[in-house]
């Protein structure tokens, strides 16, 4: 691995654990997020994978903008609405 490709994968880890913070969830222990994250991609593997993906999007953009400090349960109370984040861009330098 080059530097340039080791500079930008860390670049994305740190933005990857930058989003963890973000959703309110550093203090989870690890196997939890990733029990969560293992969810996750069971659903967007689901033939509604669209609608949740969609959602997602949603409360995530909501939290980017600054009208949520922080991922919160939707209106009904499930946890299908939970902001993952979006996918980090790689940037070039």
């Amino acid at each position: 691995m080059s530097h340039e490709e080791r500079k930008l994968d860390t670049r994305r880890k740190i933005a990857m654990g930058g989003l963890v913070i973000k959703a309110g969830l550093d203090r989870e222990e690890p196997a939890v997020l990733l029990g969560m994250l293992m969810s996750a991609a069971r659903v967007l593997s689901s033939p509604n994978a669209d609608e949740h993906r969609r959602r997602w999007r949603e409360r995530g953009d909501t939290v980017f903008k600054g009208s949520l400090s922080h991922a919160t349960p939707d209106a009904d109370g499930s946890s299908a609405g939970f902001s993952v984040g979006h996918p980090v861009r790689e940037e070039s330098s």
